[in-house]
């Protein structure tokens, strides 16, 4: 009697432990997922009011990596 409980509950542990990480990948992603729509909503609703803005934001970028990558002016 006391060998089949011991089983059992060994059983049932091993089907958690085994469901578990899984349970822990479907959040993340589910999370991640989540995120993702969220930013997209956000760009959706934000992306005809601030399409001159991010390509101005972008430009500045490309500009300082390559002011990074080739400095104008006497080099040192």
């Amino acid at each position: 009697r006391k060998r089949t409980l011991s089983l059992a509950s060994l059983s049932i542990s091993i089907l958690l432990l085994s469901i578990s990480p899984l349970f822990i990948i479907l959040l993340f992603t589910s999370l991640y997922f989540y995120r993702v729509l969220l930013l997209w909503q956000i760009v959706g609703n934000f992306k005809f009011l601030h399409i001159p803005r991010l390509f101005s934001l972008y430009n500045t970028i490309l500009e300082d990596n390559l002011m990074l990558i080739h400095p104008v002016g006497p080099v040192s």
